[in-house]
């Protein structure tokens, strides 16, 4: 429909010009759905091995991961740490001012992040005292009903 709506007033195209654009229409056609053909057979094998790998996981290593706990990486090691001064070097002046002014935000929207980083005890709830929101709900709702 959008052909006819939008086909050229004055068609300058002949009937061999047509006939070579559906010769390349179909030949491209066949090629894409080869391709396609390979592209899923490659995915079907490669879900395949996936849940093959799976499959053959023992089952206490589950258990064994969320029983260990992981490896502390030194603070020299990480990302951040490691190519902070490349990464900033590379920044112009009009990019370290948007990253300042990031960082400020950031402070001033979450001015707890420094604290929680040094002393997480404090902001650690334990699992007895949490109050759900409809269980909280239910509670207020009793306190309307008494009164």
């Amino acid at each position: 429909l959008l052909d006819l709506v939008f086909s050229p007033v004055d068609p300058q195209d002949t009937e061999e010009d047509r006939r070579k654009y559906e010769e390349a229409k179909m030949e491209f056609d066949a090629m894409q759905a080869k391709m396609q053909s390979i592209y899923e057979a490659h995915e079907r094998r490669a879900e395949a091995r996936m849940w093959k790998a799976i499959h053959q996981l023992p089952e206490d290593l589950y258990e064994e991961a969320v029983r260990s706990k992981p490896d502390h990486v030194p603070e020299p090691l990480l990302f951040h740490q490691r190519h902070h001064k490349e990464i900033f070097d590379s920044l112009n002046e009009d990019e370290k001012r948007k990253l300042q002014v990031y960082q400020n935000l950031m402070y001033v929207r979450y001015p707890h992040a420094a604290e929680k980083a040094r002393n997480r005890d404090r902001f650690f709830i334990p699992e007895n005292q949490i109050v759900s929101r409809q269980k909280e709900a239910a509670m207020a709702k009793m306190k309307l009903t008494k009164r």
